[in-house]
């Protein structure tokens, strides 16, 4: 049976696509833990099924934000922009098993002089610090504007719930090795016994999203589960918490598992 143009053309366009996006992919970063960015974090709503990619409008904003140049170039085309939409669903097939789940939640802690009786320096400040389990790891007002278009239905917020809270009261030491701190605090001139946290996490369900009707246009609005103005609710695992001398996190003093 013979193929037509029109069929070779959307075959050909389909193969560009896919090329295009397995070369562009980075390596599997699905059990890294990685700094929350808006494109991974939308990664992974994909990846756990919380968005509906069969939505002609979210395709459209998953093209703004992460194939603008294929948006700005066949958007304005609806005939062409027809058989871009199954290409960039079929790229996202191909892809998504790679897309992460694992996010890095940085922050510091200040701590108080060392307990000999707990063999411990004891955390500094409001105890709900230290004993959470909800994270906003991404906020922003403004979204992605692609071809003088602007994403209008995706999320901007994120935060990870752990399963729960976590509690640790400090970080236990030997005499020796909390000594051999304070001298490392008191060479890096951190007087006020500053350490810097890594909590890695790992997410394992996101709540399906879904979108209510604008009544006065009668149109869908944005994408939410349930609250608009909050922020996407992720399910997520504490794995660990790393706590470091230095705010770039090389050297390690105590890591807490639950």
């Amino acid at each position: 049976m013979k193929t037509s143009w029109k069929m070779r053309g959307r075959m050909g366009l389909l193969a560009a696509l896919l090329f295009g996006s397995l070369c562009a992919a980075a390596p599997s970063r699905a059990d890294e833990y990685i700094a929350p960015t808006l494109p991974d974090l939308l990664r992974t709503l994909i990846r756990f099924g919380a968005i509906d990619i069969t939505d002609n409008d979210v395709i459209d904003e998953y093209a703004m934000t992460f194939e603008c140049k294929v948006f700005a170039r066949y958007y304005e085309d609806e005939f062409k922009w027809r058989d871009v939409r199954p290409a960039l669903r079929e790229s996202i097939r191909q892809n998504v098993a790679e897309w992460p789940t694992s996010y890095k939640y940085d922050t510091k802690f200040q701590l108080d002089r060392y307990d000999f009786k707990d063999k411990m320096y004891h955390i500094i400040g409001d105890p709900t610090r230290h004993h959470v389990n909800v994270f906003l790891v991404y906020e922003k007002d403004s979204l992605p504007v692609c071809g003088g278009y602007k994403v209008k239905i995706l999320p901007s917020s994120f935060r990870l719930i752990l399963e729960e809270s976590v509690y640790f009261p400090g970080i236990p030491l030997s005499e020796a090795d909390a000594q051999l701190l304070l001298q490392h605090m008191k060479e890096a001139n951190n007087p006020e016994r500053f350490v810097y946290a890594r909590f890695n996490i790992r997410v394992n369900q996101v709540p399906k999203m879904f979108r209510t009707k604008n009544e006065p246009q009668g149109k869908k609005g944005h994408l939410h589960q349930g609250r608009p103005e909050e922020p996407v609710h992720m399910n997520a695992r504490l794995d660990a918490v790393e706590f470091y001398e230095d705010q770039e996190r090389t050297k390690l003093i105590y890591t807490y598992t639950p």
